[in-house]
């Protein structure tokens, strides 16, 4: 009995069209062609396109029943990619995966293949809890070292899509203890320091940059690495070793030509840390790459760019440039949910001792947006302080009461 999807389809289209054989001896030889239709052998992907052509049909109408029949590994990596390609439905695919691993004689490794590129397939079309089921049903089954790797890597990936960094930890803590094996271990590498920083641990997470920055072997994951590295020691306020890191990311940036968008980010945090060391001659050269920037960039990346310039212009005490640069973040960050919207929105209160309180409500409101429990605690923290400046004791007295509900240990600190 014929086990080839694709040998049965094969035999059965060219009986139909009524050609021998030999009809098709042209593209492929005729013992090639009786050994595919009986399943004795699995065509490599340029020999299934010459039968394909063959058979008068168009390249690649058959793929989705060779995913089904190949076991070679990269061959099935191979047609699976031009699948998604070519724009074969999620459905079509999934349901080709499903009917080869149902196979009672597909190899635990095949199993763990196919259930892996199906997972990987969700998680790129954003169906992450879908996917995480495949991963967590194929997580102990055997599988070559380095598809072990990808597949734990790819399940840590998607709890912190979930933003469940707790569970991402077991996975990618197991992942980097394997053999490195890029890009996957690359990738667990740098998240796992993503998900300590998420945790809250912090020092946790720069040890692991750290050491993702001097192990990971591809540059985009060597610039992910320094990039969390300077992100997390301007967290812990040492603005030199942030200012290193972010200056390596630049490097590396440069190198592969990444767009203007990362850049722009980079510099972003390069000139909050001179600003930070109140180190204005560096920190206007860093703003003048940054402006250089601007047009190539999204308005919401420009927008928080400007947020810091007007930042380090009001810190310098030039009012008049702080806001002129004020207007143009709230032009181009509209509405959007980031942290420089409620940075802006905190610098006018902080010049304009005038300014609307309906202002402080409007900015409460918004802080749902804020995924990080820690930047609306220091936003609030921050309104509080601007509110007692004013002397606008009504609108403090609430957003303390909030504060205390959110967070029930500030007791009546």
């Amino acid at each position: 009995m014929n086990e080839s999807p694709v040998g049965s389809a094969i035999a059965e289209i060219r009986r139909k069209q009524g050609l021998k054989l030999a009809g098709v001896s042209r593209y492929v030889p005729v013992s090639t062609l009786n050994a595919i239709e009986h399943g004795r052998i699995i065509p490599s992907i340029a020999m299934l396109d010459s039968v394909t052509t063959g058979l008068g049909l168009a390249v690649g109408q058959l793929d989705l029943l060779y995913l089904e029949s190949v076991r070679d590994v990269a061959q099935r990596q191979e047609i699976f990619q031009r699948l998604s390609q070519h724009g074969v439905s999620l459905a079509n695919i999934q349901a080709s995966l499903r009917r080869a691993l149902r196979s009672p004689k597909l190899p635990n490794d095949q199993r763990s293949h196919l259930g892996y590129l199906l997972a990987e397939n969700l998680a790129d079309r954003g169906h992450i809890k879908r996917s995480i089921v495949i991963l967590e049903r194929i997580r102990t089954a055997r599988a070559s070292h380095a598809r072990r790797v990808a597949l734990l890597s790819l399940l840590g990936r998607n709890y912190l899509k979930l933003g469940r960094p707790q569970d991402a930890l077991s996975p990618l803590l197991e992942a980097v203890r394997l053999r490195p094996s890029p890009p996957a271990w690359d990738a667990a590498m740098c998240n796992l320091g993503l998900t300590w920083w998420k945790l809250g641990h912090y020092g946790a997470a720069r040890e692991q940059w750290s050491l993702a920055a001097e192990r990971v072997t591809e540059s985009k994951h060597k610039a992910i690495a320094l990039f969390g590295l300077g992100n997390v020691s301007l967290r812990l306020m040492d603005y030199r070793a942030a200012i290193s890191a972010f200056e390596s990311v630049l490097v590396i940036y440069e190198r592969i030509g990444s767009s203007a968008a990362a850049r722009l980010s980079v510099l972003n945090n390069l000139l909050l840390c001179h600003g930070r060391l109140g180190a204005w001659d560096q920190a206007e050269a860093v703003a003048a790459q940054g402006r250089a920037l601007w047009s190539d960039a999204d308005s919401v990346v420009r927008g928080e760019f400007a947020c810091t310039m007007a930042e380090g212009a009001l810190t310098q005490g030039r009012v008049a440039d702080a806001r002129a640069l004020i207007r143009q973040t709230k032009d181009w960050l509209d509405d959007a949910p980031v942290l420089s919207w409620f940075t802006v929105r905190l610098l006018e209160l902080a010049m304009d001792p005038e300014a609307p309180e309906i202002l402080f409500r409007e900015l409460d409101e918004h802080l749902g947006r804020l995924a990080d429990a820690g930047l609306q605690t220091a936003i609030r923290l921050r309104m509080v302080e601007l509110g007692i400046q004013r002397g606008s004791m009504e609108v403090t007295a609430s957003l303390v009461t909030e504060l205390r509900r959110l967070y029930p240990p500030l007791g009546n600190s």
